[in-house]
């Protein structure tokens, strides 16, 4: 198949599998697209997929402390060099395509924030919001929001969690709206 292709069939096994904890699976599958990711030009509109699943991965692996023997994946040293790769992907990307705008911002967000730098995260993730409701793409508005309401406490938590949930059920995202649900109780 073609190149672009592997990425999105190597991206979307590893989420399968991270979603049904089979997290060495799953490194697996994303370590296997990072070479492939590098090596194609940023003009491909359906390179976010790829990259997207990527980060989404290897940004909960590191907040939860998984690690795995996967190259990429060993420790938080090498963890952090992957996520430095995928921003340098989903910023090239948002360079080119307004619509990358969003999800580089909401994985910068997160980045800040295990980096200790929280309202600086905080100031990324209401870009990503704002950005998002622009760009009509409520998908990446509600993952804003949600992070906003995950690290907030009491009204403001419950408010930023309630309005990602009402947009997630929207989006027919029902992973994304169980998830929240559990944060909600």
């Amino acid at each position: 198949g073609a190149p672009i292709n592997l990425t999105h069939l190597y991206t979307i096994k590893a989420m399968a599998y991270w979603r049904t904890g089979l997290e060495k699976e799953a490194f697996e599958y994303c370590a296997k697209s990072l070479p492939i990711l590098i090596s194609l030009p940023p003009q491909l509109y359906s390179m976010l997929i790829g990259e997207r699943l990527a980060a989404q991965i290897t940004f909960e692996a590191w907040e939860q402390k998984k690690f795995l023997d996967v190259t990429g994946f060993r420790n938080e040293t090498e963890l952090k060099k992957t996520i430095a790769t995928i921003m340098g992907l989903l910023k090239k990307f948002k360079g080119i395509f307004p619509f990358g705008e969003p999800p580089y911002l909401l994985y910068r967000g997160w980045q800040k924030w295990m980096n200790g730098k929280h309202e600086a995260a905080r100031k990324d993730w209401q870009a990503c919001a704002e950005a998002a409701r622009r760009l009509s793409m409520p998908r990446d508005e509600a993952n804003a929001l949600r992070e906003l309401g995950r690290h907030s406490e009491g009204e403001t938590r419950r408010k930023y969690l309630q309005d990602a949930l009402e947009i997630f059920i929207a989006c027919h995202a029902k992973y994304d709206a169980n998830e929240t649900e559990k944060l909600l109780s």
